[in-house]
């Protein structure tokens, strides 16, 4: 990948420009994704993030696991905003937004309860037996863990085979929030911008302990939302993204502010206060990368998109692995392992379910590129289409 033609002269330009090629956002994906993997197989071995890289070099402020979940978030929110926009139909926005998000997260809940967590279990009828099936299938149908089964038993960290699936709620809520707010014709700049400060606000507030909201996981509440506790962090980030697209014309491509940014994340990163500035130059590092060139991955002449499927599935592959060394394995030893298992059973998981799902909910006429609420313009069809993420 060559930045440099995009960056050269890229002072004062205009993002749109760069949505219609080529673009990193898949690479940007990817990358999270495997930096899950990478921060998994430091954790779960022990039990304790001690060992982990990024928690050592920021004294114990964050870890590569947070760093990828804020980035998801980040890129999902400005892609799903782009997406709501350049949809303009209700019924269309919310068709694409179940079938990138739910097809998948069905497999790897029906894969982590029937393949995964019994092949991790001492014995199958114990497994089975102690699954509440009513109270599993609530929590599948309505995007939550299943947290369903005694397996894994043997394992340092006890957490069972679906312990990346906690954050998809958490995305489909803001899928639902940024479809109300564009139906009640507020999905406007100021409103957005506005958001993004009152949620980043209460996590700066959570973090001194000044307020605790409630964490909801049981009852008819849990059914249909995720737990407040984790709304100021997860939907922070999102609506950072989205204020990226809704003040993207405001906003300049320049390779100083993106040095500032990455030294700025660095330094906070290493000697504190890495919760403030992660928010703000992360978005800004992540959009300028993601919007300076790019490829995306083909197999077969075809593209594959694996990040979702690296997300879901790397956990109870990396919990088997560990199991099956009976508890001996070392992180990166597990890490070369793990990561290569899990983007083949990612790509069966995009060939045969997550893009014959897109290929359906986006098929129909393409509405036109025009304006649809003052402040907000649609920007062109991209080569490849963006609103499919």
């Amino acid at each position: 990948m060559n930045l440099l033609p995009a960056i050269k002269g890229s002072s004062g330009s205009h993002w749109d420009s760069l949505l219609n090629h080529d673009n990193g956002f898949d690479l940007a994906r990817m990358l999270f994704a495997s930096l899950v993997i990478f921060e998994h197989a430091y954790y779960l071995p022990y039990n304790s993030y001690q060992a982990e890289p990024l928690f050592v070099f920021s004294k114990g402020q964050t870890d590569f696991g947070s760093l990828a979940v804020n980035g998801f978030f980040i890129i999902s929110g400005f892609l799903v905003t782009r997406s709501c926009v350049i949809t303009n139909n209700a019924p269309r926005y919310a068709m694409k937004r179940l079938a990138r998000i739910v097809p998948g997260f069905l497999l790897a809940s029906s894969l982590g309860l029937f393949v995964f967590g019994p092949l991790g279990a001492d014995e199958l009828r114990a497994y089975f037996s102690n699954i509440n099936w009513r109270a599993t299938f609530v929590n599948v149908i309505s995007l939550h863990q299943s947290g369903s089964g005694a397996t894994f038993l043997h394992n340092p960290t006890k957490i069972l085979h679906d312990g990346t699936l906690w954050t998809i709620r958490y995305e489909f809520d803001c899928y639902l929030l940024v479809g109300a707010l564009w139906s009640l014709k507020l999905l406007r700049r100021e409103i957005i911008l506005l958001l993004v400060l009152v949620l980043l606000t209460c996590f700066g507030l959570q973090g001194l302990g000044s307020i605790n909201l409630p964490v909801v996981n049981y009852g008819l509440p849990a059914i249909f939302m995720s737990s407040p506790d984790n709304w100021p962090r997860l939907f922070g980030y999102f609506f950072i993204g989205s204020a990226f697209y809704l003040w993207r014309d405001m906003i300049p491509k320049s390779i100083w502010i993106f040095a500032i940014s990455l030294v700025s994340l660095l330094v906070a990163l290493r000697w504190g206060s890495a919760q403030i500035v992660m928010p703000f130059a992360g978005a800004y590092i992540v959009f300028f990368l993601a919007l300076s060139g790019g490829r995306t991955l083909q197999v077969a002449g075809r593209k594959v998109d694996l990040s979702y499927g690296i997300y879901l599935f790397g956990f109870p592959i990396q919990q088997l692995i560990i199991a099956a060394s009976a508890q001996a394995i070392g992180p990166k030893m597990l890490f070369l392992i793990s990561f290569p298992i899990t983007c083949g059973v990612a790509y069966l998981s995009w060939t045969l379910i997550e893009a014959p799902c897109l290929r359906w909910a986006h098929a129909g006429p393409k509405p036109r590129a025009r304006a649809i609420l003052p402040g907000i313009e649609a920007v062109p069809q991209m080569r490849h289409d963006l609103s499919q993420m």
